[in-house]
């Protein structure tokens, strides 16, 4: 009998050191990964700081506020290089922001560079690529020129001269809106669209800080609005 005994309580104590092994086996397994986890978050972060990143918009959702009340920060400059510049009704108006900078701030300048609703094979790609029909997406555009025009016209001829209504004819690779921005310094926000996705999954980033990825971005979007030409009003025909 203590023989029989002996054999179960030595079975039990190897079952019980199996257990206690496996248990903390796979703490340390666990903590191990957790360790890896939080070094490749590090080294992400690291590079994301390094590189000037301070945003990622995962959505419009995770946007912080309106785009009016983001461009009314800016001090000196506004520049957008945009397909139509649509956005929602509650966001309120694009131009009464944009008149209220110029005109309280005589050195204020702002760009903003549409698709040229007169390019028809542009127009094509690009209301594809949204999923939009040709006619919606050139009123898009044509609308957004005609309330830029009204609001141009409404300054004076200082005031014009620092306020650039144009046309792209390129599909860049994502909408940019940058504020007081120069090669080192200023806010570069950037939004992709979604192949055939709404414009609310569209995802995005936010640059400001001076980096060479700051720089690339700064000198790209520059060079669109150089090859960007004006556009006339009369020339914005449905």
């Amino acid at each position: 009998m203590q023989i029989i005994l002996n054999f179960v309580f030595s079975i039990l104590g190897s079952i019980g050191a199996a257990v206690i092994i496996w248990y903390y086996g796979k703490k340390l397994i666990e903590k191990k990964k957790i360790d890896e986890h939080k070094k490749m978050l590090l080294k992400l972060g690291t590079r994301f700081f390094e590189e000037g990143l301070t945003k990622f918009h995962f959505s419009r959702d995770d946007y912080e506020s309106t785009l009016t009340t983001f461009l009314d920060r800016a001090k000196t400059s506004i520049s957008i290089i945009s397909v139509s510049l649509k956005i929602k009704q509650e966001e309120g108006g694009i131009t009464d922001i944009f008149r209220k900078k110029i005109t309280s701030n005589e050195a204020f300048t702002i760009t903003v560079s549409l698709i040229n609703p007169n390019n028809q094979a542009l127009i094509e790609i690009v209301a594809e690529t949204l999923n939009i029909s040709k006619n919606n997406l050139r009123k898009q555009i044509v609308d957004m020129l005609k309330d830029l025009f009204d609001c141009y016209e409404q300054l004076t001829k200082q005031e014009r001269s620092r306020f650039k209504i144009l046309v792209h004819n390129c599909f860049p690779m994502a909408s940019v809106v940058m504020l007081d921005a120069t090669e080192t310094s200023g806010i570069i926000q950037i939004e992709t669209k979604l192949y055939k996705a709404s414009r609310n999954e569209s995802f995005g980033f936010q640059i400001t800080r001076k980096s060479s990825f700051f720089k690339r971005n700064y000198i790209a979007w520059q060079r669109v609005i150089q090859e960007s030409m004006p556009i006339r009003k009369e020339d914005l025909v449905l």
